[in-house]
């Protein structure tokens, strides 16, 4: 029910000023629009790309599609993750469910869901990029222990890896980060370094040199305003901070993230092995760790452009948003089974409690249908067919 108005809100998008822009390049020739964006423009070549690809069609007939097809690919690649993650064999339908459940509270309090699903400029740079993302994770966590992984699977990760880090720069850093803590992982489970593995690595390192250091990026970058508060390292360090608070404040007091991550916990969904962390470091960490991918995430924001965009861009955001969740998730189950192998017998009074899994599963239920994202996409949609009809109009 949470999704239904999501999904129904996305028969009525239709193209914006930039789709027109990439559009009118993509005329010029598929390759030459690549190297002129790349060279002219930005470095993110895996969104030129698709774009490029999707503007030989007639953007106003596939745009509701592209749209659906957006929250539906968000859905399948939650589930492929949680199935990867998840620390004991889930059934279709409580994989199903989980899935659900994971990408109604992605969307509850979405800073921007309109540039995540309605905006097809945004969502391939963006959405997309946490779209393929979670499939990739999938693939790697199939990966780790493996001497040779499968054709197919091994083709997979590699394709995944060149394009991740060309989607933007603020899911970069994360990138990064996962495929070297995966490496990580598995030298403490092998003990020794996994060959194609360390290939990945090597190859998301050369692909995000490849997209930032595009000559395009400059030239982009020298179009706005040209203030002291841009590319200053103390300025951005602060400003980063004090935005990270901010974000932590508006997004930390969601309710059903929370009652999603304990959720997950209790009945055993996705959830990360810390076997690896000592025991006394696993609640520090745990609470460490959304913080700092909070602030990782927004910093290239607030060194690019300064204090030009004072309160952020929505679609940006929503990356970081997409990351404090996914670390919120583990944090809790963290410091869940920390509390649960310090007083062993608070679990065990839970569990004597039938009532719990009842009074858990309403609260998921009333909160999913009452979330922010729910309630303002029910909201919107009678006045989807107006918006149509006059962007339609307008186009003619």
């Amino acid at each position: 029910m949470s999704l239904a108005p999501v999904l129904a809100l996305a028969q009525y998008p239709f193209p914006s000023a930039d789709d027109y822009c990439v559009a009118v390049e993509a005329r010029k020739g598929f390759w030459r629009m690549q190297s002129t964006t790349y060279l002219e423009w930005t470095g993110r070549y895996t969104p030129t790309f698709i774009q490029g690809a999707l503007s030989h069609w007639d953007l106003a007939t596939i745009y509701p599609w592209f749209c659906v097809l957006t929250v539906v690919a968000t859905l399948l690649a939650a589930r492929a993750a949680i199935s990867a993650l998840a620390p004991r064999r889930l059934s279709q339908v409580e994989l199903a469910a989980t899935a659900v459940v994971a990408t109604v509270v992605f969307i509850g309090r979405l800073p921007s869901p309109t540039e995540a699903f309605f905006w097809m400029t945004s969502a391939i740079t963006y959405q997309w990029a946490i779209i393929v993302y979670l499939v990739w994770l999938a693939l790697l966590v199939g990966i780790v222990g493996q001497e040779r992984p499968g054709v197919g699977r091994g083709i997979a990760a590699v394709i995944l890896t060149v394009l991740l880090p060309g989607f933007n720069e603020v899911l970069a850093p994360v990138v990064l980060m996962t495929i070297a803590g995966v490496v990580a992982v598995d030298r403490r489970r092998t003990g020794r370094s996994h060959s194609f593995l360390m290939w990945l690595l090597g190859m998301a390192v050369v692909s995000t040199v490849v997209s930032l250091a595009a000559p395009g990026n400059a030239i982009r970058s020298n179009s706005y305003p040209d203030i002291p508060s841009r590319h200053n390292l103390g300025f951005a360090l602060i400003e980063t901070g004090r935005q990270s608070v901010r974000f932590l404040a508006d997004f930390a007091s969601y309710p059903l993230l929370w009652v999603a991550a304990f959720a997950a916990w209790w009945w055993r969904g996705p959830r990360l092995d810390s076997s690896a962390l000592r025991r006394g470091s696993r609640v520090g960490t745990a609470i460490l760790v959304p913080v700092a991918v909070v602030y990782i995430t927004l910093f290239p924001l607030y060194w690019e452009y300064g204090a030009v965009n004072h309160t952020g861009e929505g679609r940006t955001y929503n990356v970081t948003y997409f990351c404090f969740l996914a670390t919120v998730v583990w944090a809790v189950g963290r410091v869940l089974d920390e509390t649960s192998r310090r007083w062993p017998g608070l679990r065990a009074r839970l569990q004597m409690s039938p009532a719990l899994d009842l009074v858990m599963a309403s609260a998921l239920v009333a909160l999913m249908v009452t979330a922010p994202g729910t309630v303002h996409a029910f909201r919107t949609l009678p006045q989807g067919p107006e918006y149509l009809a006059a962007q339609q109009a307008r186009e003619t």
